[in-house]
């Protein structure tokens, strides 16, 4: 399929992925070649599905839970900077608080930074393994 985009269009992909369970690598390089194709096609921004990183694991989500600056992320800080690309991954996350984890969708910026979102309506029996987050800002793109 060849895609017409407007010069000076923000053009936004979402990844239909499947995760390998509970495997944070694999799904690591998983989501660099997806940001490798969305940026073929010219992709300004990308997001991956809720607890993209995990798949959707509850009941090893609490083993699995990340922190913020988990060293495993760093493959994908660095293909958003080098891509240009806003991508927005999902992962358990550990809190601040101790013992919680939230469903966490961590945002990487082409400038290196980045931002957390973290799910505040949690669907019927996660709370038995996640707690309620607080969302987060709006995502920046271009100063849009």
């Amino acid at each position: 399929m060849r895609m017409s985009i407007r010069p000076g269009a923000m053009v936004f992909a979402v990844a239909q992925s499947r995760s390998v369970a509970g495997d944070i690598e694999a799904n690591v390089q998983r989501h660099l070649r997806f940001m490798e194709t969305a940026a073929g096609h010219g992709a300004d921004f990308l997001m991956f599905p809720e607890l993209s990183l995990t798949g959707y694991e509850p009941t090893v989500a609490r083993d699995l839970a990340l922190t913020i600056h988990d060293p495993r992320l760093q493959p994908i800080r660095d293909m958003a900077r080098e891509l240009k690309m806003v991508t927005v991954v999902g992962a358990p996350l550990r809190s601040a608080i101790p013992g919680e984890v939230l469903i966490a969708a961590l945002v990487c910026r082409p400038d290196g930074g980045g931002e957390l979102y973290s799910k505040q309506h949690l669907h019927s029996g996660e709370e038995s393994v996640f707690s309620a987050g607080t969302g987060g800002a709006p995502v920046d793109i271009g100063g849009e």
